[in-house]
């Protein structure tokens, strides 16, 4: 299910394994967290293994990136991530918000329903000619008939 981490030219990548999530899925789901994992991962990244010469490679290749995405939360986006917790949450990432948004849209849909209908004509009765009354070859013409 979950990815692992790589780095890139390009930057951090997550390359989805067949039961994991999609590629783009975990981008989106790191571009959400990035401030906070990115501080979190530069805190433990001296502690991780220290002085594992098959470690400490990785860790400067690391590093850059990791730094990068802190200071671009200054430079990109003017603190904001720092002010809110390190990460973006959106109205749908709170379960409780699902209980209350379906019956709003629910209430929401129904009022414009019943806005369209007070927007629909009344119905008027059409004047139909009288059982039995004979018929003019004016009317059979426009209904396209011949006698």
């Amino acid at each position: 299910m979950f990815a692992t981490l790589t780095i890139s030219d390009a930057g951090i990548d997550f390359p989805a394994p067949p039961d994991s999530l999609s590629q783009p899925a975990w981008k989106n789901w790191f571009n959400k967290h990035q401030f906070g994992l990115s501080e979190k991962w530069l805190s433990e990244l001296d502690k991780f293994r220290p002085g594992d010469p098959a470690v400490e490679p990785v860790k400067r290749e690391v590093r850059p990136t990791l730094e990068q995405a802190v200071r671009d939360e200054q430079r990109v986006w003017h603190g904001w991530y720092g002010r809110h917790g390190g990460e973006v949450r959106f109205l749908g990432d709170h379960e409780s918000v699902h209980l209350l948004l379906i019956p709003m849209f629910g209430a929401a849909s129904l009022w414009i329903l019943a806005m369209l209908a007070r927007r629909v004509p009344a119905v008027t009765k059409l004047a139909l000619p009288a059982r039995g009354a004979p018929r003019t070859r004016k009317a059979d013409a426009r209904r396209g008939r011949r006698s």
